[in-house]
């Protein structure tokens, strides 16, 4: 249709509006149309808004699918660029962590052994609350023997002199390895996306545990599992005395 047309058209609508809320002076409010479409509409244009009614149903349910395809898409599956490829999950293997020692020279850590050692990995944060709750007990964990072949490393994104200071704070004999330059594409990083947190590994370099950082029981029986099947203890019986 014209522009010119349309424009009419819109004036005819304002005409029939004010019709319809005006009220003349002396006399009473006329009654409304009892038809829901202006006057100046005829049956055939009436007929063809309510074609169009379907019509704009379709497309909005169209759009709707096609913007929830997209937050599919955007959180992915397991073979999408998605999340999940920036995530480790039980039965995921980690090759090595690097970083920076507490005296700031570069510390490399490979998670698979050939000793067949399981590690235990500590994320934390000296800027996380939850951290400051947990950290006496784990300066009590660190005191404790696990069991054989069992090695522990906290790791952070702080500095190491901030790193050091806040393990001697809370009295944490442990290995520290800071990673304040691990880039967040690094899959790598996801270790340190939660704090406090807990990460076990078997001698594979197989997450076999994760948790949060008060689930210290959790830890030392995986550990303690993981470390009994490599060294069982030995079933062998002494006599003591004899003839």
């Amino acid at each position: 249709m014209l522009v010119h047309e349309r424009l009419q058209q819109f004036g005819r609508l304002q005409l029939a509006l004010a019709s319809c809320t005006s009220v003349p002076a002396g006399g009473s409010r006329p009654a409304r149309r009892p038809s829901l479409l202006p006057a100046w509409i005829d049956n055939h244009q009436a007929i063809e808004v309510s074609n169009m009614k379907p019509k704009l149903i379709t497309f909005l349910l169209i759009l709707s699918a096609g913007a929830q395809a997209a937050i599919l898409v955007g959180r992915g599956g397991p073979d999408g660029n998605s999340n999940a490829r920036t995530r480790f999950l039980l039965g995921d293997t980690l090759a090595r962590l690097d970083g920076l020692a507490v005296d700031g020279t570069e510390d490399v850590l490979a998670i698979p052994t050939q000793d067949g050692v399981t590690t235990i990995v500590y994320a934390f944060s000296s800027e996380c609350a939850y951290c400051d709750e947990v950290a006496p007990d784990w300066a009590s964990h660190f005191a404790k023997q696990i069991g054989e072949g069992v090695r522990r490393v906290a790791i952070t994104r702080d500095r190491p002199d901030v790193a050091a200071s806040y393990a001697e704070r809370f009295g944490w004999d442990v290995r520290i390895l800071s990673m304040p330059e691990l880039a967040a594409t690094d899959r790598r990083s996801f270790f340190l996306s939660r704090t406090p947190w807990l990460h076990v590994f078997d001698r594979h370099g197989t997450l076999r545990f994760q948790g949060h950082g008060s689930a210290l029981d959790r830890v030392e029986a995986t550990a303690a599992r993981l470390s009994h099947s490599l060294h069982p203890r030995s079933t062998t019986t002494t006599e003591i005395g004899g003839s």
